[in-house]
Formats: structure tokens, sequence, C-alpha cells
């Protein structure tokens, strides 16, 4: 272990650099342009809280409280309980969550847009600072942390920045730190590819604006909170930062973009290397304090007391043993999406741990909710002393149930002879059963059916362009998205008041969707241009408002009980939030979802999503809750034509 003093200068270094660097860049978060401000001291200041912050104190607790023996759970349940807001990633993690999706899969389940955003790499810090000259280790308790809410590579970019820092506490070589922790993330990682392009490019290239016009030329995303493009600004600033606080987070900061995340984590590695009392005495930086969002309990608001508490848990875990854990130890892990999709099996692996002394026997006992079937439980498993056994359990859902709903639960028991239970829980997305209408076709032009012998050309109008009319009949097709294919009072026929046969004249299917978001391509094999009604009865437990965003990247009209509640006939870029409705009321019980989609380009994607009420129409931006106790009424089945 480091000398405490070395020890506490650099973490207190790194968290003043993040919350100054974070106070820099907070009031420009999500400005995507290139800037051309100049530092002032008074940037540094701010009574803004910050996420990439609250979460870390957040950790902090459950540190304090459990140890090295904490789990991705324990930082889920505090994630949970504790954080008010929920943003983007945020959201979708606590819907899955309090479905009881557990770790690392609600880390990917309906994160759409955000599963490889900033979300996860801001708050790497503590796990290095936890972890001095440790990378591995502070890499492996990132990766529970990132797994909570993101996938792929922004959990990579966790562990990589956790590795760094930890290394920091060893090395004030920047060059070294960016290579040497390449060791903790896939070699083939588009993450890698970012790191090692970025650090070329920067020794190659004098102009750091050039650099980032690279950057975005071959990494950049249009979400302002996209990991790639801001990650190789955090390397770009630190590289022509040249160890200088403000040259590094005022490049960062003009850089654009998620200016908050990358300023303060350019700021803390900055700060790691130097440590506090150097950076303070070139920067003229004084003393923070910060504003908490989450319901976490330090002891003050100063960045200084904060430090303590950190290295304080670092010693304890290099010097502590793990805290006793419970004898037996029940864990699931998905083997794939995990949602019950009736037709398929979700295969869920199960590993029983024996903590104690003892060799044991235990009964299995398995219970599911919502016409669930589970197979596959073993009647009996014997553990030796310290160890473990596996077995593999298959999930299906009953394709016939009246309602799939959203949160299914299944509750594995084991009971020891002496009647000693030992329970553990873990949640089965249920999946949408959507009515499939269509799809509608339609070709450039309707020719009338030519005579015995007679050529078609003939019916097009002749001109120059002659030859670019009959080759689009041959090979394309449009949509008319003010046709009225389907009339809906037939669609309300069928669905409300049980008659399949007022569909009959159409193609029909149910289709089961796992999460909102879907494509054209995965509900019907039609390949071109063409329109698709979709139907979807909702279950509501009780009368309620609700905001709705709508996601589409093609023209689509929505109804809900009857009433237009958007419609939008541009098309573009599918982001998950393109449209909000806000005051949407659900009645208790079933609300008939209609929407009508177009397909004109090489796809089409679309989603709902129904949240809280935010209850304030005049803010640009909010973050409601998910709501995660919804359902969906089975179509008639006479409906599901194959």
């Amino acid at each position: 272990m480091i000398p405490h003093e070395r020890y506490f200068d650099k973490v207190h270094g790194c968290f003043l650099g993040k919350c100054a660097g974070g106070n820099v860049g907070v009031p420009y978060e999500g400005m995507k342009q290139l800037m051309n401000l100049t530092y002032d001291a008074k940037m540094t200041s701010s009574e803004m809280f910050n996420d990439d912050l609250d979460l870390q104190v957040l950790w902090l607790d459950v540190l304090e409280e459990k140890g090295s023996s904490f789990t991705a759970g324990d930082l889920a349940d505090a994630f949970l309980s504790l954080c008010p807001y929920a943003p983007g990633e945020y959201a979708s993690f606590k819907r899955n969550y309090a479905k009881k999706i557990l770790p690392p899969a609600c880390g990917n389940l309906n994160m759409g847009y955000y599963k490889e955003g900033m979300g996860s790499p801001i708050r790497a810090e503590i796990w290095g600072c936890v972890s001095p000259g440790n990378p591995a280790l502070a890499a492996d308790m990132a990766e529970k942390d990132g797994s909570l809410d993101h996938c792929g590579n922004s959990v990579y970019a966790e562990r990589y920045f956790a590795a760094l820092i930890a290394s920091a506490f060893l090395s004030e070589d920047l060059d070294s730190l960016v290579i040497g922790s390449l060791s903790f993330i896939p070699e083939t990682s588009r993450l890698r590819s970012l790191i090692l392009d970025v650090r070329r490019w920067c020794g190659t290239y004098g102009d750091w604006k050039q650099v980032r016009s690279f950057i975005l030329r071959d990494y950049g995303h249009p979400d302002c909170t996209n990991l790639f493009q801001n990650i190789g600004f955090v390397l770009l600033s630190l590289y022509f930062g040249e160890t200088d606080f403000a040259k590094t987070v005022m490049t960062a900061l003009n850089c654009g973009y998620d200016t908050d995340c990358t300023c303060g984590m350019a700021a803390s590695v900055l700060g790691t290397i130097l440590g506090a009392d150097r950076m303070i005495r070139e920067t003229g930086l004084r003393e923070q304090s910060y504003v908490l969002g989450v319901a976490a309990k330090p002891r003050s608001d100063k960045v200084r007391d904060l430090a303590a508490d950190i290295c304080k848990v670092g010693r304890s875990l290099a010097d502590s043993p793990p805290l006793p854990r419970a004898r037996l130890e029940i864990q699931a892990d998905y083997l794939e999406k995990p949602a019950a999709v009736p037709g398929k099996v979700l295969p869920v692996a199960v590993t029983v741990r024996n903590h104690g002394a003892e060799a044991s026997e235990y009964a299995v006992s398995v219970r599911a909710d919502n016409s669930l079937t589970v197979t596959g439980a073993p009647a009996t498993v014997r553990l030796p002393a310290g160890g473990e056994a596996r077995f593999e359990l298959g999930i299906s859902a009953d394709g016939t149930a009246g309602v799939s709903y959203e949160q299914n639960l299944v509750t594995l028991t084991l009971t020891a002879a002496d009647g000693t239970a030992y329970s553990s829980g873990f949640g089965v997305a249920g999946t949408a059963p959507w009515l499939v209408i269509g799809p509608f076709i339609e070709n450039r032009v309707t020719l009338p059916d030519p005579g015995i012998g007679e050529n078609y050309y003939s019916f097009f109008d002749r001109g120059d362009d002659l030859r670019d009319r009959v080759r689009e009949y041959h090979l394309d097709a449009v949509v008319n998205i003010h046709k009225e294919h389907v009339y809906k009072e037939s669609i309300y026929k069928a669905l409300e008041d049980g008659e399949p046969e007022a569909l009959s004249a159409f193609p029909t299917r149910i289709a089961y969707l796992p999460e909102d978001r879907f494509s054209f391509d995965d509900v019907i094999g039609y390949q071109g241009p063409c329109a698709l009604y979709m139907a979807r009865s909702l279950v509501c437990p009780d009368d309620r408002l609700t905001d709705l965003r709508i996601g589409h990247s093609d023209a689509f009209s929505l109804w809900v009980n009857g009433a237009l509640i958007a419609s939008d006939e541009g098309f573009g870029w599918w982001t998950g939030e393109n449209t909000h409705v806000l005051g949407l009321p659900l009645k208790k019980g079933v609300n008939t979802i209609i929407v009508k989609l177009a397909r004109r380009g090489a796809s089409a994607d679309f989603s709902l999503t129904f949240l809280e009420h935010s209850g304030n129409d005049r803010k640009p931006i909010d973050f409601p809750r998910h709501f995660h106790d919804l359902g969906t009424k089975r179509p008639p089945s006479a409906l599901d034509r194959r």
C-alpha cells in the first residue's frame, strides 16, 4: 500500500478535479457544437447536483456497509431506492430492476439508445480510488457497477477508467497509463480501437480541433451522451492539456456534447496524476464542496472529507477480510434475453454455493407468477462443505394466457432437513402480444390488365423519364401515408368485441415483443416500402395519468381508446424520444392502442414507453419513472394466422 499522505493527496486530487471539472461543464451539457470559451475560475463553483458524483457517494455508503463482499445487487438496491431521478438509462434500469431483472441483464433490456452511453464511465473514479495500485480489482468492481444500466463498450469504458485511476497512484505518465489500462478491456472492442486511434491522432496532429473532427468522423453519434465521441474528447483533452488544469478542462469543454462528464473525467484523471496539493498550487483551485441529489449519508459536503472517507474504505478493503456471508448463496444467470416468449424456453443457470463448514442437502421448490412454467429443477441438491451445485431452469410462457404481464417473478426455495429455508427470486419480463395487420403494399403506378399479346409498357406515360418509370415499377414500391387501408372500427370489433371475422379480409398475426422498440423486420418478412397496422390491448391496474414517449424513424399515427394522440409524417433517426405526449389518461382495465406505421426506406423502428406523469409541460426535459406494472391482453387466437 502506498504511503497514506500520498494516497490521500491523490484521492483528494481525483475528486477535487471531478467536482471542479464537472462544474465547468454542467451549464453546457448537451451542446453539440465546437465552442470557443475561455477559462474563468468562477466556472469551477456550482450549486447544482451532478449525477457523475452522486452515485459514487452512494456507492461509498454501500462499500462502508458491505466492504469487499458487496454485490451488483447491493448497488442496484441503493440505486433503485435512494436515487430519486431517472434520466435515460437510469429510468430503464429502474424499470428493469423493479421487475427483478437481475444484473447484468438489467443493463441491456429496453436500453435502446443508452446502453452505450456515458452513464457508467462517469462513475469509475471511486473504484480506482479504493483500489490504489490494483487496477484488476478496480476494473472488476467497476463492472459490477456498469452492468446495472449499461452493457458492452460502456461497461468496458468504466473498467478502463477505473483501472487507469488505480494505476495513476503508482505512475504519473499519462501515455503509459492510457496504454497499460487497455489490458482490462477486450482486444476486439470498439472502445480499444477508439483509444488507440485518439492516441495516434494526438501524437500526429498539432491541432485538437482536427483530432476532434477525426473522432466524429470515425466514432461520432447524434446522442450527446454516447460514450464514443465523449471518451475520445476526454483523451484528447488530456493529451493536449499537458497537465494544465485550465487547458485540459477547457479543451474538453470546447469539444462540446456531454461536457459535465468529459470535463469531470479529464480533470479527475489529471487530479489523480498530480495530486491535490500540486493542482491547488498550480491552478489556484480552492477546496470544493458539492450538492447531492441522492439520499446518501456523507459526513459533510466537503470534497476533502469525501476523499478521507474513500481512503478509509480503500485501507479497509486492503487490510480487512471480507465480511461473513450467508451460509447459502443462490445465484441466477439468464442465458438469453430475460423475457418469456410463448413457444420458446428461456434458459436460466442457477448456482447454489455452500459457505458453511459442513456438507448439506436441500429440497428444491420453485414458484412462478402469471402462468409461467418452470422446468429443470432437481428434487434435491447436495452441497459439499465450501462447494457448489449447478442446474439449469427452463422458463416458458403460456401462449393461451389471457394477459401477458410485464412483471413476472420466479422464486427458488431450498429447504434443509431441519426446516431452515433459503429463498431467492428473479424476474422475467413479459412479452407484449401485438396484433399485426398487413403489410399493405402499393406499386408506383396501377396499370390496367393488358390485352392478349399487348405489352404493358405502352401504359406508361411517354417522355424522357420513361426508363426511370418502368424501372421504378419493376424495382420499387411506395407508401401512401394518408390512405386508410383498414377501418379502425374493424380493429376495435376484433379486439374489443371479440369478432375476429371483422379482419378476415386482411393478413393478421400475433407478434410477441419483449421490448418497447421493434422494427418492421421483427413482425413481417416483406422487405420493401409498405404500411402496417399494429394494435395492443393494454391492461392498466388503475385509472392514471401518464406521459408517453414515442420513438419512430418513419411516419406514424397513434390512437388510444379511439382518440388520435399523436402523428408525424416525417422520417429520420429513431431515438426513443422523438415525440412526447404529456398527460395521457389510461383507464383501469383494457385500453386499446392502434398505431399505423410506414416504412419508406430500408428500415423503420417504432417504440412506445409509458411513464409517470411529470406534471409540468413547460420543462424542456424531465426524468419521470417508467411504469412496470402494465400488461397486454392477448388478441383472439383466430387472428394468429400463420
